[in-house]
């Protein structure tokens, strides 16, 4: 059985965004893909999932291997609400279910990388949820990036859950997706 670094993509659905937003994160998706697909331990390794959070959050892709892994579309859902605290629930749940922990044949998968694409505050009871998932004691979270698309979302709304590690996505450049991505670094699970 072979090591794989589970990647979870976490994306607003909110009709906020507009088309043209949709189809930027779709086309990054597909660049982010491409670009991953190019890198040998990428290749062998990581496998990639995306749960959408609009009026409430459900799985789109599940975790699968990243040269098999085809970007699902995402569509603008319900009243502008954002439901990131059932979101972290599902991720969580999923991260139970799909990510290998040690046993006596296997090493066990690498900790789960998390990144969340969000442009709006979350309106549901989201912070304990998202506190549960960033502190959960095995598998544990390797690292999270919370990308914040637009000016209706400040990194000063998450202060309260500071391991959401909020960022502006236009500020998210080349050095900080290689930071993002250690491959060496990753932790084994506990």
């Amino acid at each position: 059985m072979e090591r794989r670094l589970p990647l979870y993509f976490v994306i607003s659905g909110s009709p906020k965004m507009g088309k043209a937003s949709f189809e930027a994160i779709w086309n990054r998706l597909h660049g982010l893909k491409n670009a991953l697909v190019q890198d040998p331990y990428a290749l062998e390794t990581l496998y990639v999932s995306l749960i959408q959070a609009s009026s409430d959050a459900w799985t789109k892709d599940p975790l699968t291997p990243i040269d098999r892994w085809r970007p699902s579309l995402i569509f603008p859902e319900g009243a502008g609400e954002l439901a990131l605290g059932a979101a972290c629930a599902i991720l969580d749940y999923r991260i139970n279910q799909e990510v290998k922990a040690v046993s006596n044949l296997f090493q066990g998968d690498f900790c789960p990388l998390i990144v969340i694409l969000i442009n709006s505050h979350p309106t549901d009871d989201w912070k304990q949820n998202a506190n549960s998932l960033l502190t959960r004691p095995s598998p544990q979270i390797a690292s999270c990036a919370t990308l914040l698309l637009g000016s209706d979302v400040h990194p000063s709304d998450f202060r309260e859950v500071p391991k959401l590690n909020p960022i502006y996505f236009v500020d998210a450049d080349s050095g900080f997706w290689r930071q993002f991505f250690r491959w060496e670094d990753q932790q084994l699970i506990a």
